[in-house]
């Protein structure tokens, strides 16, 4: 290399002469693409090449693991592709409740059908459905406490909070296993925000209990409902009575086969009808009371403002022999 002495500009840097024998390798290049070149235009193999194709052989290194692409591996939601557990079954069942505003026994019969769990699974998805869904109101404002930012939950994250909740403060269940089984319920782009909020609700349980700012919130009732029977029962009469709402009823199986808690049953009785009466039953779906009414010998109009609620009340009339009885009418009453 020539020497230079201090900065020079560009231009005035002389750059390393080059030697014979790399202007004799840089020729040899240049004539192997004015070759390839030449036999790409007569459609021939690129010399060095291999194969009728003229592809290059394929190298000795073994490929790297082709990772997840895109849309592989996980469902719509963005939750991984996998044999549903309970808790991803009960998270199924309240995102139709949700986003569709299903009712919780519509919503979370398809979803156990098409589960594949066992008797044991099926029955813990079904209390965790009905007792989140119970204990919406409680379970909101454990979690909403924790969570920051202006943008509103998607209703899988939502409903993988609520559920969390449930388990850690309604149920009591042991805080790794509550919140590691919402955790993997939740869709994956929400599953830190789940972890973190639901490890500062157990946290706070854990050290200080949960103490709900008002009885309203912490039986999920809507304020008005509390007040009224406060009003007309006294405050312990009424505590009492919303605590007992509260418990999943007893069901029991009629003589029929319809399968009913018995508090709805003793609503039938009390009407006291029998052959020849007529009842109008307002907000008649699914039919249960409707059906045991007509089981008297009574006619009954069962109306619903729905008309897919009123399909369940004429299949249910047919299952249980009433259908001649029950006459079921889309109306608002």
């Amino acid at each position: 290399m020539t020497d230079w002495n201090g900065p020079k500009a560009p231009d005035e840097i002389h750059l390393e002469r080059t030697s014979g024998a790399a202007r004799r390798k840089a020729k040899k290049v240049r004539k192997a693409r004015a070759d390839a070149v030449e036999a790409a235009k007569a459609g021939g193999p690129r010399p060095g090449a291999s194969g009728p194709s003229g592809a290059r052989p394929s190298s000795s290194r073994p490929s790297r693991p082709r990772g997840p692409q895109p849309g592989e591996g996980r469902a719509a939601d963005g939750s991984d592709e996998r044999p549903p557990d309970a808790r991803r079954a009960a998270v199924d069942a309240l995102v139709r409740i949700e986003e569709g505003g299903a009712f919780a026994n519509l919503a979370l019969g398809p979803v156990l059908e098409r589960s594949g769990l066992d008797t044991r699974d099926r029955g813990l998805v079904t209390e965790l459905v009905y007792g989140t869904t119970r204990m919406r109101r409680a379970c909101d404002w454990l979690v909403d406490r924790y969570v920051t930012g202006t943008r509103p939950l998607d209703a899988r994250t939502r409903s993988a909070l609520r559920l969390g909740a449930y388990q850690l403060v309604v149920l009591g269940q042991p805080p790794h296993a509550a919140v590691t089984t919402a955790v993997s319920a939740a869709p994956k782009r929400s599953r830190g925000l789940v972890n973190a909020v639901l490890r500062k609700v157990a946290a706070e349980h854990e050290e200080n209990g949960t103490v709900f700012p008002d009885p309203a919130t912490a039986l999920s009732y809507p304020d008005w409902i509390v007040e009224r029977l406060t009003a007309d029962l006294g405050p312990d009469r009424a505590m009492a009575a919303l605590e007992a709402m509260n418990e999943a009823g007893s069901v029991t199986v009629r003589e029929d086969g319809y399968t009913q808690d018995e508090a709805s049953q003793w609503v039938a009785a009390l009407v006291e009808a029998g052959p020849g009466d007529r009842v109008l039953d307002l907000c008649a779906a699914p039919g249960g009371k409707a059906t045991a009414l007509a089981a008297t010998g009574a006619h009954v109009v069962a109306a619903d403002v729905r008309p897919g609620r009123v399909g369940l009340i004429a299949g249910n009339a047919t299952r249980t022999g009433t259908d001649d009885r029950v006459h079921p009418l889309v109306a608002d009453g």
